[in-house]
């Protein structure tokens, strides 16, 4: 099993998820119950992130969210990115009643990268660039959830 890198700080774990988005083929899924501001609005991020989407077609960077109002309050420029980006950067709600993705957040992509968040409100955790099986169960879990999981409609920008 491939060893997995801890991460300490959030400049390590911005570094892991550009890694992350630059190994995608056509997707990245992130299943986020506490966004952290200070992560997705760092500018290598959201530039890996704007990268990935207009990269090639058919790509989509998938998040699962717990409290998508936070996210409108919060996260500026990362909810610009969603709404410039809409058919490939796909902001959904977690039903609170519903069984959740996982214990914490985590990101994968459809190459087998796993990035994996310490518990809530700790910042930290462990990235595998080949997380094999370990991934396939958190993209399984993911796509559960997501498939459940109701369309933030609310961010999409009116062309009025």
């Amino acid at each position: 099993m491939p060893e997995a890198t801890r991460l300490e700080t959030r400049a390590a774990i911005a570094e892991a998820v550009c890694n992350l988005l630059e190994g995608a083929v056509r997707r990245v899924d992130a299943y986020l119950p506490d966004v952290d501001p200070a992560l997705w609005n760092t500018p290598g991020v959201l530039e890996a992130m704007r990268r990935f989407a207009i990269g090639r077609s058919h790509r989509e960077l998938r998040l699962l969210l717990r409290d998508p109002p936070a996210l409108a309050a919060t996260h500026g420029p990362l909810l610009g990115l969603a709404q410039r980006l809409p058919s490939h950067l796909l902001l959904r709600d977690e039903p609170l009643d519903d069984a959740p993705a996982a214990t914490t957040g985590f990101v994968t992509n459809d190459a087998g990268a796993l990035l994996r968040f310490d518990a809530a409100r700790r910042l930290g955790g462990e990235f595998l660039a080949e997380g094999g099986g370990e991934a396939r169960r958190f993209a399984d879990a993911f796509e559960q959830a997501f498939s459940r999981a109701r369309p933030c409609s609310e961010f999409r920008v009116l062309g009025i």
